[in-house]
């Protein structure tokens, strides 16, 4: 098929570099192309907007921590993005009065059996397909 496929539970797999070489084994002449791919570390990140703090990502690793009782970790503090770029699917979000308001919900409350539920949702994997194709004669 002339293509490679991988697949990976972490979302975190990325493409990061491509190049070429000279085949070691076939035709003379030959290049091997190729692409690197990696998975990428990932750190909790914070986005402060409007003057409040949003957890942008890293919510299982905060999750985890607080169940530990940790309450202070390091992470990685974004200012000035647009409440958009916090929010990339509208519909799956509460609404803007309930985040916003004068009671907005902590990360803590996804632990707190009075107003939380425990669901579970089937792992999207993250796929990377590198594939040859040849146009023309």
């Amino acid at each position: 098929q002339k293509a490679f496929i991988i697949s990976s539970a972490n979302p975190n797999l990325r493409v990061v570099g491509a190049g070429a070489v000279a085949a070691q084994d076939g035709l003379p002449g030959a290049v091997m192309l190729g692409f690197q791919v990696a998975l990428m570390a990932s750190y909790v990140q914070v986005a402060e907007v409007q003057g409040r703090f949003f957890l942008r990502d890293g919510y299982h690793r905060a999750l985890g921590l607080i169940r530990r009782g940790l309450r202070y970790a390091p992470v990685l503090v974004r200012r000035g993005l647009p409440l958009a770029a916090l929010i990339p699917v509208p519909a799956a979000m509460l609404a803007y009065e309930r985040y916003m308001g004068d009671h907005p919900p902590f990360l803590a409350d996804y632990l707190n059996e009075s107003v939380a539920i425990e669901a579970r949702v089937t792992a999207a994997h993250k796929v990377v397909v590198v594939q040859a194709i040849e146009l023309g004669g």
